[in-house]
């Protein structure tokens, strides 16, 4: 059998097919480096990129120390008096900022006697974080009564103050304190803290100051109760069937309900009672005694 001439001439280009084949598959590495050399790699893409642009920049944002958080924090409070619609407006009023608070005081005194008294002056208070630190100067007003009318009537005297000024120097502390809404509508929400307070209260009896030496006066001003220089021309100013109280120094002690209304206005009514700590060297007569009084004002 004679083969075809096309199949004879197609041979040399068959074998050498076939020979490339088997090369193929014995050397895996040869046909890789074939297909990676006409595909470039990842990393060699990468790298080629990276080279041709610009390298970002990374900018690293600096986390405050938990000390310089605080300024930053929002209290609670705060955050409750929010406006929360157009008609709403906020009601709590921070009487610790306040730089100083001014008022009128007043009160009835409810000493041991049969005598009408009552106390009316101004007052200035501060605020120092909790606590509060407050002076006052007063005119102590005294009345005689039907009682005190009939006693004088008798040989027998009681012991109580003639009209005189008092200054009183006080500190008081914040037990509780919240927002609160009246009951009432038309009383407005408010800001309310019940305030334990203490102090001192000293008197002046100008009448028994004039008229005097100038160190008789120095030295009186400084004593715990009232000399006898100072008393003989207190006396004659003194209420029918009264005995002047020798006491120049109280110490008070009470609470306060202080009712603050937005912008600043100061409501406070307290309840103060005298404490004779000082009755040894005071020798006062009065001893303890209650007073009722009412402050208005205005916080800035």
């Amino acid at each position: 059998m004679i083969p075809d001439r096309r199949l004879v001439a197609l041979a040399p280009w068959l074998i050498v097919a076939f020979a490339g084949a088997a090369a193929a598959q014995s050397d895996p590495a040869t046909a890789d480096s074939g297909a990676n050399a006409e595909a470039p790699s990842p990393a060699a893409e990468s790298a080629t990129t990276t080279t041709s642009a610009a390298t970002p920049k990374t900018t690293t944002k600096k986390i405050p120390a938990p000390d310089a958080l605080t300024a930053e924090r929002t209290p609670v409070q705060a955050l409750s008096e929010h406006f929360l619609g157009s008609a709403s407006r906020a009601v709590r009023f921070d009487w610790r900022g306040s730089p100083v608070a001014f008022g009128l005081i007043g009160g009835e005194v409810l000493e041991r006697n049969n005598f009408a008294q009552f106390r009316l002056g101004g007052l200035a208070r501060k605020a120092f974080g909790d606590v509060l630190l407050e002076g006052s100067v007063s005119y102590f007003y005294a009345f005689p009564t039907p009682s005190s009318e009939l006693l004088a009537l008798t040989p027998f005297r009681q012991a109580g103050r003639p009209p005189h000024f008092e200054l009183d120097v006080d500190v008081g502390y914040a037990l509780a304190e919240g927002v609160v809404t009246p009951l009432a509508s038309f009383i407005p929400p408010a800001e309310m803290a019940l305030v334990a307070c203490g102090g001192a209260r000293y008197l002046v009896y100008p009448e028994g100051l004039f008229g005097r030496p100038l160190t008789d006066v120095g030295l009186d001003l400084i004593s715990p109760k009232l000399s006898e220089g100072e008393r003989a021309k207190i006396e004659p100013n003194a209420l029918e069937g009264m005995f002047v109280d020798p006491a120049r120094f109280h110490t008070v002690v009470g609470l306060s309900l202080d009712v603050y209304f937005q912008p600043g206005i100061l409501v406070s009514p307290r309840a103060v009672v005298t404490v004779p700590l000082l009755a040894g060297v005071t020798e006062t007569n009065l001893g303890f005694f209650w007073e009722l009084g009412l402050v208005l004002g205005y916080a800035l």
